[in-house]
């Protein structure tokens, strides 16, 4: 009910005989943050992405893309003053990126699907220095698995992503991370976790931020009398994560949203 995609992807693992990967996509989506209760805005995105894989070892992968896109954002009214003020300084609703990044991956583990041992890293640079809006974004990513018996898998995830505007501007707030839910930190409603603004009506938003830290780590055991189906998993978890905003500016309602919130 909040977001809908539609992609087309053609993908080819040996682009060339040396084993290089390529990746095109082309893509339109909408979102609308209303429908999940985080904010009065609405989001079309509309983008090509091209990328690269250059293998440089059996475990070892290189990745270059390209990304050019296109955010229409539309503001409610009772969308965050934050995002008001942050939208009015690009002078258009119609914001333009060419973003290019370059990432690294490492791969030991026994399977892409249900691994029960092995490592994964990953670590991801991105700009946008040219555009309506210009920034730099990185990521990095560091899993373990631990087989503590045959049907019993210890698995670890950590997960940091950092955010930053250049010159003179604050970092994008349609690129916002968020923290809370599936995939971060459950137990919490979706992008519930982190800086709140509430208007001068009482409509609540959830700000997100540009920095993120989650790490996770669960007890992975089949279902009973399912053992053989591993489709079919149970899991015990406990989640941390802690997001920062990339501005110390305090709002009309005095939270100084530059403060990490931990969960």
């Amino acid at each position: 009910k909040a977001t809908r995609n539609a992609t087309i992807t053609t993908a080819n693992p040996y682009f060339t005989k040396s084993g290089i990967s390529s990746d095109f996509s082309a893509y339109y989506k909408t979102y609308d943050a209303s429908k999940l209760d985080i904010s009065d805005t609405k989001y079309t995105t509309i983008g090509l992405n091209a990328v690269f894989g250059v293998p440089i070892s059996e475990r070892h992968k290189l990745f270059f893309g390209v990304n050019p896109e296109m955010n229409k954002i539309v503001l409610g009214t009772a969308a965050p003053s934050e995002y008001q003020q942050s939208l009015a300084s690009y002078s258009t609703t119609s914001i333009k990126t060419y973003e290019a990044s370059v990432g690294w991956s490492y791969d030991t583990r026994n399977s892409t699907y249900l691994p029960t041992r092995g490592t994964y890293q990953r670590a991801l640079l991105a700009g946008a220095f040219f555009g309506d809006a210009r920034y730099v974004r990185g990521t990095y990513q560091f899993q373990k698995f631990f087989p503590v018996s045959r049907n019993v898998t210890l698995a670890m995830n950590t997960q940091f992503d950092y955010g930053k505007g250049l010159g003179g501007q604050s970092y994008p707030f349609y690129r916002n991370l968020y923290a809370g839910g599936l995939g971060s930190v459950r137990g919490f409603d979706t992008s519930t976790i982190g800086p709140v603004s509430t208007s001068s009506t009482g409509a609540v938003s959830y700000l997100g931020g540009s920095k993120r830290l989650v790490a996770n780590v669960e007890l992975q055991f089949p279902f009973p009398g399912m053992t053989k189906n591993r489709d079919v998993r149970l899991f015990a978890f406990a989640d941390a994560g802690g997001l920062w905003s990339d501005t110390s500016a305090v709002s009309f309602d005095g939270c100084n949203y530059g403060k990490i919130s931990l969960s």
